[in-house]
């Protein structure tokens, strides 16, 4: 399972330093990196997308683009030379269904906003922490009654198209993840 995202952002809780500012200075309000491709593991286990310094303060969200690579858009030329297969893409996903090979592929082109609960704050000592994406494509090729569909009948133009790119932003949560384990819940070692 390979995803594309781009535009991943922090937002900064405003302070009355930014709010000062013009609208739009984004130096105030967040970092962003991207496009990267994210190769899903389909273990259970915790990936690690990328590791960034950031400023000292106090994030509420987190904002991405699940992305469509273009196959004109200056920012994605590395990404296109480094990754062909994906132009036109955002998704991409190999494997069997009863025994039978499939490929799927979507061009999703959806930003998704998560509030950060609590906020993610990071002091002016370095701090390790971490925030996690979690996707869980275990929901991508289902129905509504539960019942998988065959994957091949979500690709471009067929029945069930529609339901899993709904599946798929769906599928995705984000919250502050201090011990890494990829678990949204109290983060305390007792």
């Amino acid at each position: 399972v390979e995803v594309v995202l781009r535009e991943i952002e922090l937002k900064r809780i405003s302070t009355d330093m930014c709010d000062s500012l013009t609208v739009g200075d984004d130096d105030c309000e967040e970092f962003e990196v991207g496009p990267v491709l994210l190769d899903l593991p389909l273990n259970g286990e915790v990936e690690r997308l990328v590791e960034i310094q950031i400023d000292s303060g106090t994030y509420d969200e987190i904002e991405f683009d699940i992305h469509k690579v273009s196959n004109d858009d200056p920012e994605d030329a590395a990404f296109r030379q480094a990754y062909p297969h994906m132009i036109g893409k955002s998704i991409r996903v190999e494997g069997t269904f009863n025994g039978e090979s499939f490929v799927y592929e979507t061009d999703l082109d959806e930003e998704q906003e998560y509030d950060l609960v609590p906020p993610l704050m990071i002091d002016s000592l370095p701090t390790a922490t971490n925030v996690t994406v979690q996707i869980d494509i275990s929901t991508w090729f289902v129905d509504g009654n539960g019942a998988l569909v065959d994957p091949a009948t979500a690709n471009r133009g067929e029945e069930n198209e529609g339901l899993v790119k709904e599946n798929i932003k769906n599928s995705i949560d984000a919250f502050e993840d201090e011990d890494e384990d990829g678990d949204d819940d109290d983060d305390d070692d007792s």
